[in-house]
Parts: structure tokens; C-alpha cells; sequence
């Protein structure tokens, strides 16, 4: 998942809770009259609480494969514990701040009947849009001969910090990302952004070295500390900087011949 699917999910979350928060406003509003700075602390809070709820859930789906229906049941119970906490949280404010009595219970209904849909519709569209990076996972990747060298192949990159430009050595770095029509580099220096392909990095790196294990990541084998396997067809990468990776299936058998495995 590039930077860019991080910022929609996020930008996508920020949506529905303020939908949702400006739909319970003017709901309440309209029926607790006399209560205009009770109804929109309540919005207010209702809203942020819940953005950080879309937010973890959003993030939780980065790091959970789905292989089948079954799997999407235990986040579907997390998501209404989640409600539940959110619920308990909201209604544990109110009192406090406004000792507001039976004014919770008399707005669990409409809250209930607006957070449901809303936070039920954000987590279909976010299994959509994982199961659309789980078939981009699947997809074919070139695969490079290991005796086919490019003429010229890097042995430093060089990458700005500031003002300054920073020379990486090969032994400096761990991985690369894609990150849109960019690349990230992790390395023992920092991380830094480079106006360059993964298409290039590929072919201008030594691939005895340098593997393919991902659509996303480029890993400098002398980096893996260990390799795990979580499920079927699902590997992580342990580094030796305590990241990790996951790999693809064409991508761990590129790895596998790489390093002899």
C-alpha cells in the first residue's frame, strides 16, 4: 500500500465521521431544544472519538489477510467492541461535563441508528479496497535472470536531507518502497524520498543482492534477519533493523532462488 492509499483511507474516514457528525447535529438539534452547547459537545466528541476509531481500523487492515468470508468475522466483532468502548466513552463525558442524566439514554437510538450504517459502509469500502491490494499482491512480477547484469549498475545513491545530499552506500541500505511515481529508501541513515522507479532500481542494482520480494518493496538480502511464515502463501520479512516486510508468492520464490533456499 503506497502513501497515496494511506491518505485516501484516512481522508475517507475523515468524511464519514463528518457526515455523520453534522447529521446527528442537526438531528438533536432539532429535538433538544435548549440545548444547543450540550448537543454539539456531544456531536463534537461523538465525531473525533469515532474518526479514531475509523483510523485504527483503517490501519488494523494494513496488517490482516483475507482469505476467505470466515476471516472477516472476528474484525467485524472487534469493530462493534470498538463501538461499544466508543459508546461508553461518549456517554461517561457527557456525564461528567454536563451531568446530562437520562439525555444519553434518550439519544442511544438515533446514535446507534446513525453510527452503525456509517462505520458498517466505511469498513465495506475498506475490505473493497483491500481485497483490491490482495489481487495486485497476486499478480505476476517480472522476474529477472540472476546472470543477467545490467551494463551499469550502481554501487552508491545519493539522496537529499535537507540542503545537504547524503551518498548511501549499498551495505546502507535496507529496502526500497514505491511510493507512487517515487521511491522510499530505508536505510541505517534515515529514510529518504527519491524522484525514481522501483522499474529502475531493479535493473540498475546487482539482483543477487537486491530482491524483488513484493510489488511494493525491494530488499537488500543481507538485511533479513529471519523469514516467517504466518499462513498459507503469506511470508514476513524480519530485518535487522526489527521491520517487516511482507512478500508476494512469485516474490518469495524469487527470494527462495536468490538465496539458494
Amino acid at each position: 500500500m503506497t502513501r497515496l492509499d494511506t491518505y485516501r483511507r484516512i481522508i475517507g474516514g475523515g468524511l464519514v465521521t463528518s457526515i455523520w457528525g453534522l447529521l446527528y447535529a442537526y438531528t438533536l438539534l432539532s429535538l433538544e431544544a435548549g440545548s444547543t452547547s450540550l448537543v454539539w459537545f456531544d456531536s463534537v466528541l461523538s465525531a473525533c472519538l469515532l474518526a479514531a476509531l475509523c483510523l485504527f481500523v483503517a490501519v488494523g487492515v494494513r496488517y490482516v489477510r483475507f482469505d476467505s468470508q470466515k476471516r472477516y468475522i472476528p474484525f467485524v466483532l472487534l469493530l462493534l467492541v470498538l463501538l461499544l468502548v466508543w459508546l461508553a466513552v461518549v456517554n461517561l463525558s457527557l456525564q461528567v461535563v454536563f451531568q446530562s442524566g437520562t439525555y444519553f439514554t434518550r439519544t442511544l437510538p438515533l446514535r446507534l441508528f446513525v453510527a452503525l450504517p456509517t462505520s458498517l459502509l466505511f469498513f465495506g469500502w475498506l475490505m473493497s479496497q483491500k481485497e483490491t491490494d490482495c489481487r495486485e499482491e497476486e499478480l505476476p512480477e517480472p522476474v529477472m535472470p540472476i546472470a543477467a547484469q545490467p551494463e551499469e549498475q550502481l554501487e552508491r545513491i545519493t539522496v537529499k536531507r535537507g540542503n545537504a545530499i547524503e551518498v548511501l552506500t549499498l551495505d546502507e541500505i535496507l529496502y526500497f518502497q514505491a511510493d507512487g511515481d517515487y521511491v522510499t529508501i530505508q536505510s541505517t541513515k534515515g529514510r529518504f524520498l527519491k524522484e525514481q522507479t522501483m522499474k529502475y532500481f531493479e535493473s540498475h542494482l546487482d539482483n543477487a543482492l537486491f530482491v524483488r520480494c513484493h510489488r511494493s518493496y525491494l530488499v537488500y538480502v543481507k538485511a533479513i534477519e529471519r523469514i516467517e511464515l504466518i499462513e498459507k502463501q503469506q511470508q514476513w520479512l524480519f530485518l535487522t533493523n526489527g521491520e517487516r516486510l511482507r512478500t508476494s508468492p512469485m516474490g518469495y520464490k524469487l527470494l527462495k532462488l536468490r538465496l539458494g533456499l
